[in-house]
C-alpha cells in the first residue's frame, strides 16, 4: 500500500493601503539554486497546496510576489516580494540493512 501523498501548504498575508485587488505569483528554487522557477502565476488566493512529492528532497526557498496590477495601469501598479526561510523536504524513509553471518546478525 502506498502512503498518503504528502502535501506542503504555503500561505501568506498581504494588504494594500488603498484596498486594491491583489494578485500573486508564487515561485520556488532549491536553496543552492540561482534562479526562481514559476510554481503558480496570477492567483487571487493567499495559499497554495503543493504535492510535496513533485520536488526532490532538499532545502527550498519560496517567493511570493503581490501586485495591485488588476486595479491599476501598468505604469502605476506596485508590487512587493517576500522570500521564505529555507524549507526542508525530507520524504525518504530510513533504510535498515542486515546480514546474517553464521549465527551473527549484523545491522
Amino acid at each position: 500500500a502506498n502512503p498518503a501523498r504528502r502535501q506542503l501548504t504555503l500561505s501568506w498575508t498581504a494588504e494594500d493601503p488603498d484596498t486594491d485587488l491583489l494578485r500573486y505569483n508564487l515561485e520556488f528554487r532549491p536553496e543552492s539554486g540561482a534562479s526562481f522557477l514559476p510554481l503558480k502565476q496570477d492567483i487571487a488566493e493567499t495559499y497554495h497546496v503543493l504535492d510535496a512529492e513533485t520536488l526532490a528532497d532538499g532545502r527550498y526557498l519560496f517567493r511570493v510576489t503581490a501586485s495591485d496590477l488588476p486595479a491599476n495601469s501598468p505604469a502605476t501598479a506596485q508590487s512587493a516580494q517576500l522570500v521564505s526561510v529555507p524549507v526542508l523536504l525530507d520524504q525518504t524513509a530510513p533504510r535498515i540493512e542486515a546480514s546474517l553471518s553464521g549465527s551473527q546478525l549484523r545491522v
